[in-house]
């Protein structure tokens, strides 16, 4: 295969995994002062690469590197894998590499809101998760019980399984109302919807009155919204 330009950088299949370590390392290969970590320019290389059999390659790359010895490379890598993991059906490999070696991540620090490597890693697999993941969406149900894993991986959950959420309110509501977006967003059954706000209607009136919100701000179709709403006082 003839080299590829990636952003002034020449790319062929046998460089593909030195360069996208250089770049998780050092952030040295694809560098802009506006980057706030080294994932950043590993994300742009990817993007230009769109359409070219070589994009998989960096993005499985990057997957290989989730269990780098270096912690900086882990959390870059676990970046590139919640914003392109999907693409190459990663979360499976996630939960094993979560299972396999929970000291890599557990409890390692990162300068993100994550906090530790443990968190970013569970966002990631949550945000990679197809419907056919069947073991890692139902570690994906424990863990969006846990209160303290919770936003880590609700909004992936909702994206990769929105019918079981639909089903399973109690388990995630927890009074945040904001939660109900991902719902919106992603839940096409509308019978399963009114569902979901339905159950909302027994929470207390401030969580109400921020469903009411989120649903105008999410719902164009006004009868829509209004019918919806209603569902919050019955």
């Amino acid at each position: 295969m003839k080299s590829v330009d990636v952003l002034g950088v020449k790319a062929t299949p046998d460089k593909v995994e030195g360069l996208v370590h250089d770049q998780l390392e050092s952030g040295s290969t694809w560098r802009s002062r506006d980057d706030m970590d080294n994932a950043a320019g590993l994300g742009r290389a990817i993007d230009a690469l769109t359409g070219s059999p070589l994009q998989p390659d960096f993005i499985t790359a990057a997957l290989k590197y989730v269990r780098d010895p270096n912690p900086i490379v882990r959390m870059g890598a676990l970046l590139t894998m919640r914003s392109y993991g999907r693409q190459i059906d990663a979360a499976p490999k996630l939960l094993t590499a979560w299972h396999d070696r929970p000291e890599l991540y557990r409890g390692v620090r990162i300068p993100l809101p994550e906090g530790d490597l443990e968190a970013l890693l569970l966002s990631a697999m949550a945000a990679a998760a197809q419907s056919s993941n069947i073991t890692v969406l139902e570690a994906l149900h424990q863990l969006v019980r846990d209160p303290s894993k919770r936003d880590l991986v609700f909004a992936g959950l909702a994206r990769a399984e929105p019918e079981w959420m639909a089903d399973h309110v109690s388990d995630w509501m927890d009074g945040n109302a904001n939660r109900l977006a991902a719902i919106l967003h992603n839940l096409p059954n509308e019978a399963k919807v009114e569902k979901v706000v339905h159950a909302m209607a027994a929470a207390p009136p401030e969580v109400r009155a921020s469903a009411a919100e989120v649903i105008r701000r999410f719902v164009p179709d006004r009868d829509r919204a209004a019918h919806l709403i209603s569902l919050l006082d019955t």
